[in-house]
């Protein structure tokens, strides 16, 4: 398989397994109980005992117990480079600078963390209990929701759509689950489940894609296994871009305006895009002196039409061979942002 972001061969330990299936698109009544054999206690209990056992093998992740897509989710994530964006951060310097502004932008409140209402996201929204269902009937398996996982030893966080669990016990193994508007490449996704790995501490992730089909539900899976040079590879990147993230929050807005215009005004190229430059090059763009208001106003301007310029790369990019959103909102051109 060769990665559409950076054609780069990705290398898994195992082989791919990839499944199709149709079944009814109508929502299926289910009890609290799926069949299981041998199995004591309440679908709950299993699940609750599963999350306890992950945790007492993996002291080092805090899980956050805020709900994928609330404010408080979304607002942890300001300060956090997560796997929904691996893709943009290990792609390129310039990519990941842009990423590192986007977020910049978000906690001084210029832009929003909120993703822009879409057909993609409530597609997802919709569709996503029915795909999961449809995940536990084939793997005869149960899914444990978690929340946004941080990692001692590794930068960033991830959230998954759940840890496989079998018999009230957690496998190494991860679940993401997408919704398309059409089948699309599995590789699109390495990044982002690569690191979502790498943060869990999983050994491979399960990838399931559904589709709506003449009114029924068509699914493909492939289970994608860890890859240590991958990580060997990106964990610097991802850091650095957590490291800007972080060091950009704790600059005033005034000097994060300035900086902005200071660096939009740069025809060079030297600072790079927006604000990912170290403090030494900030105050050595502005040459030590404070902008006057004209250019605080400038950096204003930009920050107010920064949606709008993003926006229009997006659409560039999609143009040049991007597909559609997923209904996840983990395609950030479409959908604004999600994971």
């Amino acid at each position: 398989i060769t990665s559409q972001s950076n054609k780069e061969e990705i290398v898994s330990k195992a082989p791919v397994k990839t499944t199709e299936t149709i079944v009814d698109k109508a929502p299926v009544k289910t009890t609290e109980e799926p069949p299981q054999k041998n199995v004591s206690g309440t679908r709950s209990e299993r699940l609750a005992e599963a999350q306890a056992e992950y945790k007492r093998q993996n002291p080092d992740i805090s899980i956050s117990n805020a709900p994928q897509g609330s404010q408080e989710w979304l607002d942890k994530r300001k300060l956090l480079a997560t796997a929904a964006d691996a893709k943009r951060m290990v792609a390129s310097d310039r990519a990941r600078n842009t990423f590192v502004g986007e977020k910049s932008m978000e906690n001084w409140g210029l832009t929003t963390t909120q993703p822009y209402p879409s057909e993609d996201i409530e597609r997802g929204k919709r569709m996503e209990s029915s795909i999961r269902r449809e995940y536990e009937r084939q793997t005869n398996t149960e899914v444990l929701e978690l929340g946004l996982l941080e990692n001692k030893g590794f930068p960033g966080g991830a959230s998954l759509d759940g840890l496989v669990t079998q018999d009230g016990k957690p496998m190494r193994k991860g679940v993401e689950f997408k919704a398309p508007r059409e089948f699309r490449d599995f590789a699109q996704y390495h990044d982002q489940v690569q690191m979502q790995m790498a943060v869990g501490n999983l050994d491979s992730v399960d990838i399931m894609q559904g589709v709506e089909v003449d009114g029924k539900l068509r699914t493909q899976m492939q289970t994608v296994n860890a890859d240590m040079e991958w990580r060997k590879r990106n964990q610097g990147k991802i850091q650095q871009a957590q490291d800007s993230i972080e060091r950009n929050a704790g600059m005033t807005q005034a000097e994060f305006l300035a900086a902005n215009a200071a660096m939009a005004a740069d025809k060079s190229g030297k600072y790079g895009f927006l604000v990912s430059a170290s403090k030494t090059e900030v105050e050595e763009a502005l040459d030590g002196k404070k902008l006057q208001d004209a250019q605080q106003r400038e950096g204003m301007a930009f920050a107010r039409t920064w949606n709008q310029a993003h926006k229009e790369n997006a659409r560039r990019d999609k143009a040049g061979g991007g597909g559609g959103g997923d209904g996840t909102g983990d395609d950030y051109e479409a959908n604004g942002g999600k994971k």
